[in-house]
């Protein structure tokens, strides 16, 4: 990681040492995203075993169920948190530097891949959580119905929340993008030349 730092640091261009940094950055952003995403989800579901008594703590899988789930948790949760931080503030930044970051084909390809993913993953959760209704109201639930539905509806939950974030940023861009153009539009200086009676003028 230092060493690749130091690569993209000798690029002597501007807006592509940005570049290669934004692509380093993202890529790892991905990856703690979807480590927190699955140690959260891997969390929610021991807690749930736990409370429908499907799970003991004095069960040795499991101690080796939390294990997994934290330490997922705890590796993935700060490399999201310290990719996606200056990312997310350089492309809320107002200047051109923030404009080019708006307009990254990176960046852009992250946030419709976060959130196609978590369209997919949605659609499978809510099917899995209607099968599992279905099935009990059928008579042809089998195991722990409370426990199946949890965990369906946890997975749904964090599906949702982790698309409507990702939406949110994609939104964010763009407002923050046409913001931005009508500022700069605002600065323009306009000739026009009217011929006489005032409305033309008055209308532009």
């Amino acid at each position: 990681s230092i060493y690749l730092n130091k690569q993209i640091a000798f690029d002597e261009n501007l807006p592509r040492r940005a570049g290669k940094k934004r692509l380093y950055f993202y890529i790892l952003s991905l990856i703690g995203l979807a480590a927190a995403f699955f140690g959260t989800a891997m969390l929610l579901s021991y807690i749930i075993d736990l409370l429908t008594g499907t799970s003991y703590l004095s069960d040795g899988s499991s101690s080796s169920t939390i294990s997994a789930a934290l330490s997922t948790l705890i590796v993935g949760l700060p490399v999201w948190f310290f990719t996606w931080l200056p990312m997310q503030i350089e492309a809320l930044n107002n200047s051109d530097v923030g404009d080019h970051a708006r307009r990254s084909i990176v960046r852009k390809s992250y946030l419709y891949f976060v959130i196609f993913a978590a369209v997919i993953g949605g659609m499978a959760a809510a099917v899995g959580l209607v099968f599992t209704l279905i099935s009990q109201l059928l008579g042809a639930g089998e195991g722990n119905f409370v426990n199946s539905l949890l965990n369906a509806l946890q997975t749904l939950v964090l599906f949702s929340i982790l698309l409507l974030y990702h939406f949110f940023s994609l939104r964010k861009d763009t407002t923050t993008r046409a913001g931005a153009l009508e500022e700069k539009q605002e600065q323009f200086s306009v000739l026009v030349f009217d011929k006489g009676d005032g409305k033309f003028g008055e209308a532009v």
